[in-house]
């Protein structure tokens, strides 16, 4: 075990590093697109590349990559890469004609942007899909190196990329969707010339397992994007693009804080986890380390986003300081989020039909309690109804687990902080 979370660690390095090198762009990039746009302007693209980003997953694209991922740590081979990759160029090119459609007549109703840049944005829709198809199967063959570079080139081309288009060739907000337009091209050819390099001894597949996985990973996932999309629709409705910029800048330091640290540790152990699907032993010692790091890491960095937030928006951001207040309800949302762990089980397990039933329950009370907050309330009543659903979707998969006879341990020990910081040191040195 103390090999195999070595490795774990050593991984999560390098998927952290990736995430880190994703931060320092981000960091230039948000602060020099807020502060030239201003809370208005930011929010009103911010919604649109959001509500792209949305479209491109909510018809099952991210279902896909997650099976790649899942099923290349079982086989250690390509082969299922090469089998759904037809049937992820179909989606892309059908959730890139839904959004051509249906993106200017949502974004004309609640006059959050313009068509003409909704019509742009359409291309972000087509080329995103590469962005998690890539880097799932490179994650399934541990080979997180080649995650890191990707993540780096990515993010600095849009960095450059952006600067080009909105400051050296003004094009103002147009110059953002073409930025990133730009990034997702070079990355998608960089991925397809790293695949083209990568040899493994392809093995047999036993494609119904796959299909029955994909089958119930789309539903599930339909359901979980379908919640982040009833938010998108509930802040086209009730939210005003101005608290939009506040919304998001302040989204921007939160995952940067809290969700990207819990995002590599838990991108890392579904690739480990899906190996030992069918070794209960092996798969509880897993999760209650991860569940001990996720909850030890959330909290420490949520308590450094209530005390630093509030700085960096004030010294950094000053036109956006009316965001400060949303962020107690960011730091809710994540330390919940914590328990992301939870869902692997099922995941490696192939019985993602249990959170297909969360997500179903979740929806429900997003769109009566999020209807009923925005009315009344708002952006923050929303938000707070995120909170809640977090809650209760991680609640019913905790009892699930129970009812499995999983023993998972959620307390952090001095042991397990001993053991993950020499582990931590030596994977730095590798």
């Amino acid at each position: 075990m103390s090999n195999a979370l070595h490795l774990f660690i050593k991984s999560s390095f390098f998927s952290y590093a990736g995430k880190i090198a994703r931060l320092l762009f981000g960091i230039i990039y948000v602060y020099l697109i807020a502060n030239y746009f201003g809370p208005e302007q930011y929010g009103s693209v911010s919604y649109l590349l959001n509500l792209a980003g949305l479209i491109a997953l909510l018809v099952g694209n991210e279902a896909i990559s997650e099976t790649i991922n899942v099923f290349t740590a079982k086989t250690k081979s390509t082969k299922v890469f090469t089998t759904l990759l037809k049937v992820q160029i179909a989606l892309a090119i059908a959730s890139f004609l839904l959004f051509l459609v249906l993106g200017p007549l949502f974004i004309g109703a609640t006059e959050k942007a313009s068509v003409e840049l909704t019509l742009w944005a359409s291309g972000i829709v087509l080329l995103s899909p590469a962005s998690f198809l890539f880097p799932a199967l490179f994650g399934g063959l541990k080979q997180f190196g080649k995650v890191l570079k990707l993540s780096f080139l990515e993010s600095l081309i849009n960095l450059l990329l952006a600067i080009a288009f909105v400051f050296l060739w003004p094009l103002g907000l147009l110059g953002i969707i073409l930025a990133k337009i730009g990034s997702l091209t070079i990355f998608t050819w960089a991925a397809w010339a790293y695949f083209k390099k990568t040899t493994v001894q392809e093995i047999p597949i036993d494609t119904q397992e796959i299909k029955k996985y994909l089958i119930n990973s789309i539903k599930f996932n339909f359901l979980k994007k379908g919640q982040t999309q009833i938010n998108v629709l509930l802040f086209g409705i009730f939210v005003q693009t101005t608290s939009l910029g506040f919304y998001y800048l302040v989204e921007k330091i939160s995952t940067n804080f809290i969700e990207m640290p819990l995002n590599a540790l838990n991108e890392v152990m579904l690739t480990f986890a899906s190996e030992k699907g069918t070794d209960t032993k092996v798969l509880e010692n897993y999760i209650s380390f991860l569940l001990k790091l996720s909850l030890g890491v959330a909290v420490l960095f949520s308590i450094s986003l209530g005390l630093l937030g509030p700085i960096l928006i004030t010294v950094l951001f000053p036109a956006f300081a009316g965001g400060i207040v949303l962020i107690p309800f960011f730091i809710l949302i994540n330390l919940t989020t914590a328990f992301r762990p939870l869902t692997i089980i099922f995941k490696s397990t192939n019985q993602v039909q249990v959170l297909t039933q969360g997500y179903t329950i979740t929806i429900l009370f997003t769109l009566i309690g999020g209807s009923i907050a925005g009315i009344m309330y708002g952006l923050a009543g929303i938000l707070g109804i995120s909170a809640l659903s977090n809650a209760l979707f991680f609640g019913f998969l905790y009892w699930n687990v129970k009812k499995m006879k999983f023993k998972l341990k959620i307390v952090p020990a001095k042991s397990d902080w001993t053991f993950l910081i020499n582990h931590f040191k030596q994977a730095k040195k590798e």
